[in-house]
């Protein structure tokens, strides 16, 4: 009834135990790390008595898979990080967390064309699809179940607030910067003595993981800052020497990306970083290989990525969480506010509404605006977006051999801003509050003429020129986002598409972001399958 293959990946090796399967790690609220068997028996044991309340507890990265008789269960940690994917061939389901092996499996490639949409002007797959329309997969805070030859997804965590703490800012500062302080001693106990490397912005979030290793006195810890050389980068390396802590910057302007789709170890990280659901990433990719390649990084070294505290601080709540009478349908709404990458035709918009319509259909709305919020757009952005295009952008760590952690997705971090009201969240108010006071100030790393800020009239600026963009000539809007371009992606996706234009595609026109080329690149590869 069930042929499983689970080939984990460079970072994370699965471990079985009686039919079970797991991969990656997790910890408890008191720090206790589990691993392998370990793992596996005391997630059994949380499983057996149902005890869903403790299982969300669980902060970390990992997939268990459980085989009871003729039923099975899927669990994950909040991202999802690590996916299962399912497909029912021959009255069997074959089960295994590499897509592209199934896609093997079945031995055609039939592409999504409900799905495919929403791919290109997003960087994901939304629900438990995947770019073949007969492969499913996990989804952040469900867990799935196979019974009685049926698969089917029961949610067990949603990102909406059941309780809002009380407007007392002061008493929310206090308690705010003692969680903060309690999951960095989580992750200090998680990195165990070993090189933590930390890619280091311009920003506030790896500022606040530098400011953690800092106060907790953890000095094996290395920063690297890559892209061209621009304000972020000097903020960066100012953070870096004044904490006293290895710095290397990776000038992308000084790389030479000529055919680097060809290259066979780019083309094996691409396609086993979509894994069918995912657009390639490439920021990090470069810098990674710069990296290893001058032998920069102890091979033990554990990542610690800044994704995402701007998030739970509430960066987009003004930009995506807002609701008007003009956008009050969510389906409608979250296509206006994520699916953007390019320019969308009727069809395609018609066509990422009915997915997002398909995914709601059995959800309940109940309280569905708070003042003039939609709570259910976060709900499913942390399963969508985040899950899938930012936490996933971590594989990069994981394709080079390396564990990481998301510290911002320590789960008592995670309750205490689910339940923060939003005019505490507008514009990171309280998290930018206490960031800057309770950490930066105190260790001298908040400069106060030289940070990164973004107001609510950028926000509003940002929207008119995203509306007027497409009535300006292709070729001045093209140079504009040249000059932005921090991370030199006119070059980089310049070579995928040179590639697709060889094989007979025009170029692509009237896209907002270089994503698009990406996006573009990996759906025409996956047809050649």
């Amino acid at each position: 009834m069930f042929d499983i293959k689970f080939f984990g990946n460079n970072a994370f090796k699965p471990c079985e135990l009686n039919g079970n399967y797991f991969l990656g790690y997790f910890y408890n609220f008191e720090g206790k790390l589990f691993r392998d068997e370990e793992a596996i028996l005391h997630f059994l044991d949380l499983h057996n008595k149902n005890n869903i309340q403790e299982i969300n507890k669980l902060s970390g990265i990992f997939t268990i898979l459980i085989v009871e008789d003729s039923k099975l269960f899927v669990y994950s940690d909040i991202t999802n990080f690590l996916p299962i994917f399912f497909i029912h061939i021959n009255e069997e389901w074959k089960i295994s967390d590499d897509w592209h092996y199934l896609l093997k499996e079945k031995g055609i490639f039939n592409i999504n064309c409900q799905e495919e949409a929403g791919f290109l002007c997003s960087g994901f797959v939304s629900g438990n699809a995947t770019l073949d329309n007969e492969i499913i997969k996990t989804k952040s805070g469900q867990v799935a179940i196979i019974e009685n030859d049926k698969l089917y997804f029961k949610t067990i965590y949603s990102f909406l607030p059941q309780i809002f703490f009380p407007n007392k800012i002061d008493d929310l500062v206090g308690h705010g910067t003692n969680i903060f302080i309690s999951a960095g001693k989580r992750l200090i106990n998680y990195l165990n003595g070993r090189t933590a490397v930390v890619p280091l912005s311009g920003g506030f979030d790896s500022r606040l993981i530098l400011s953690i290793l800092k106060l907790n006195n953890y000095e094996d810890v290395i920063c690297f800052t890559y892209g061209k050389k621009t304000r972020e980068v000097e903020i960066s390396k100012k953070v870096a020497e004044k904490l006293n802590y290895k710095w290397y910057f990776v000038d992308y302007e000084q790389i030479t990306y000529d055919g680097f789709v060809q290259d066979e170890e780019f083309k094996d990280y691409a396609f086993k970083y979509a894994n069918g659901y995912s657009m390639v990433y490439l920021q990090e990719y470069f810098a990674l290989k710069y990296l290893h390649e001058n032998n920069l990084i102890p091979k033990n070294s554990v990542f610690l990525p800044g994704h995402s505290g701007d998030f739970l601080g509430g960066s987009y709540v003004n930009r995506t969480v807002r609701i008007t009478k003009h956008n009050s349908d969510i389906a409608k709404h979250i296509e206006q506010k994520y699916y953007f990458f390019k320019k969308k035709s009727k069809k395609e918009k018609r066509a990422i509404v009915k997915c997002l319509n398909n995914e709601f259909v059995n959800q309940k709305f109940v309280n569905l605006k708070i003042d003039k919020f939609y709570p259910y757009v976060e709900d499913w952005d942390v399963k969508e977006k985040l899950s899938k295009f930012i936490a996933r952008s971590s594989y990069v760590f994981t394709y080079f051999g390396h564990e990481h952690i998301f510290y911002f997705w320590d789960k008592e971090l995670v309750e205490f801003w689910k339940s923060m009201p939003y005019n505490f969240r507008e514009g990171k108010f309280l998290y930018d509050k206490i960031l800057s006071e309770k950490f930066f100030k105190p260790l001298g790393v908040y400069f106060e003429k030289a940070e990164i800020k973004t107001s609510s009239f950028f926000v509003a600026y940002q929207q008119i020129k995203d509306f007027i963009r497409y009535f300006f000539p292709w070729k001045y809007v093209l140079k504009r986002m040249q000059s932005s371009d921090w991370i030199n992606y006119y070059a980089l996706t310049g070579e995928m598409e040179k590639e697709l234009v060889k094989k007979g595609l025009k170029p692509l026109r009237k896209f907002k972001t270089f994503n698009a080329v990406i996006c573009r690149w990996y759906v025409e590869k996956l047809k050649e399958f």
